[in-house]
């Protein structure tokens, strides 16, 4: 059984770190920092949500039966086929007029609930996912039936779920919820530029498609400041008012949601600093973590690419600059007791004369791995301008160079590889295909089928 005062004696924090954005609304975090890494939220009135509007709608989005939910996820891969199997098309036939439903009307907003802890329920995240899904194979089932019209406003249908999901969510979670969305939104896309699209089709998704060209960096730092608002400032305006840095690390190892537990009096304890001098500096540990957040915001901003190795430099260095520092207190934080009187010396040493030891502590578990969470947005960022690149060769008549066609005035620009140097997206006009270099950031040559599950070499998308 873990101890109340440990906090991470075991793997519960690790996963929380990336995980877990909290929000406690009769405590708000620490609102005399300012800073520009909090990010603002207004409720919008029930009326204008059309979440609310959308979720009467959900129960019958499921289809009651696991072979044609199988069918359905199956046939997301735009290498495959549109669905033939008579029973999931007489399901989606029926539910293609709630779908049509499940879009934002003149006036309507899409705001998610407002998180409150970290065992918050995100009971709209499957079903919004669900949406996507089924317009997906819809579109697929318009194009295969002749209704070339229909399938392309389904296709721009999802593209618009998606944008107004990836701007709606306030934290990591949702975050990547929502770029599975944009992935259905994005393969659906893919779908439809294999197929022999005419001039003026290609052009309306291409467009769609171009004017997201500032999603990505739009969701990372909404995503990363949410989870500074909804974790980082409320767990930290959370923890009690004391010097006694046994209850703080009580309190932490709930992440603030319990009341914390006193150390039993035949237990090992830490020493109470004197007057003035705070284990647990809530404003200097707010600013660590807007710092680290803004570095990356600000590289993404400059370039619109992946921060290759930037975690190296900048997280890294900090967090293990505090670990050093603390030393014995962080054993005595994520171990189980008894202690050596070596560790207890150090811990001790840390409370009655490091500055803001609980807070550094705070920060090296909960710092979320940025690296991670950037490469899932940036893959999707990578296939939209791969996909507006390929249907500029569908305007074309043939695949081209990215020069050619950006000089016939059918790409706005040559279409930048997110995960290279600033570079365009490769391609092979012979064997018609477009690549990125992927996550190592090396030109593998491109080989794949499009699939692009786990970790590919190359992010590859075939003509």
């Amino acid at each position: 059984m873990l101890s109340p005062r440990r906090p991470v004696a075991g793997l519960l924090v690790t996963v929380l770190i990336s995980l877990v954005p909290v929000l406690c609304p009769a405590l708000r975090a620490a609102e005399t920092v300012p800073d520009d890494m909090a990010l603002p939220r207004a409720e919008v009135p029930d009326a204008q949500n059309a979440l609310v509007r959308w979720r009467a709608h959900f129960p019958a989005l499921q289809p009651g039966n696991d072979g044609i939910s199988g069918l359905l996820i199956d046939h997301l891969s735009p290498l495959r086929p549109a669905v033939a199997d008579p029973d999931a098309l007489l399901w989606l036939d029926g539910v293609r007029p709630i779908i049509g439903e499940l879009g934002l009307r003149d006036g309507e907003v899409l705001q998610l609930p407002r998180i409150e802890g970290p065992d918050t329920p995100f009971p709209d995240h499957a079903p919004l996912y669900q949406v996507a899904v089924i317009r997906a194979n819809l579109a697929r089932r318009a194009w295969a039936a002749g209704d070339r019209p229909g399938a392309l406003k389904l296709a721009r249908e999802n593209l618009d779920f998606a944008r107004a999901f990836l701007r709606a969510q306030e934290g990591v979670i949702a975050m990547i919820k929502a770029s599975g969305v944009w992935q259905v939104s994005l393969d659906t896309v893919y779908w439809l530029a294999r197929q022999p699209l005419t001039a003026d089709e290609a052009a309306s998704l291409q467009a769609d498609l171009e004017a997201d060209a500032a999603l990505a960096r739009e969701t990372i730092a909404r995503g990363f400041r949410g989870e500074y608002t909804f974790f980082y400032k409320t767990v930290i305006g959370r923890m009690p008012q004391t010097r006694d840095a046994d209850l703080l690390l009580s309190s932490l190892a709930s992440l603030a949601m319990h009341p914390p537990t006193p150390v039993a009096p035949d237990e090992q304890h830490l020493a109470l600093p004197p007057e003035g001098r705070e284990p647990l500096d809530r404003e200097a540990t707010l600013r660590a973590g807007a710092e680290d957040i803004r570095g990356y915001l600000r590289v993404i901003e400059r370039t619109g690419r992946f921060p290759r190795g930037y975690h190296t430099g900048h997280t890294a260095v900090a967090l293990s600059a505090w670990l050093r520092e603390l030393g014995g207190f962080y054993t005595y934080a994520t171990d189980e007791g008894p202690f050596l009187p070596s560790v207890l010396a150090e811990a001790n040493a840390a409370v009655l004369h490091s500055e803001n030891p609980v807070g550094k502590l705070f920060l090296v578990l909960n710092t979320p791995q940025w690296e991670p969470l950037m490469v899932s947005i940036f893959r999707r960022e990578a296939q939209r301008a791969a996909l507006a690149g390929m249907l500029a060769w569908r305007r074309n008549g043939q695949p081209a160079a990215w020069d050619v066609l950006v000089r016939k005035g059918l790409l706005a620009a040559e279409p930048v590889d997110p995960f290279g140097n600033g570079e365009p997206l490769r391609s092979d006009l012979q064997k018609p295909r477009i690549w990125s270099v992927g996550i190592d950031g090396v030109d593998n040559g491109g080989f794949g089928n499009g699939e692009n599950v786990g970790q590919p070499d190359d992010l590859v998308w075939p003509w």
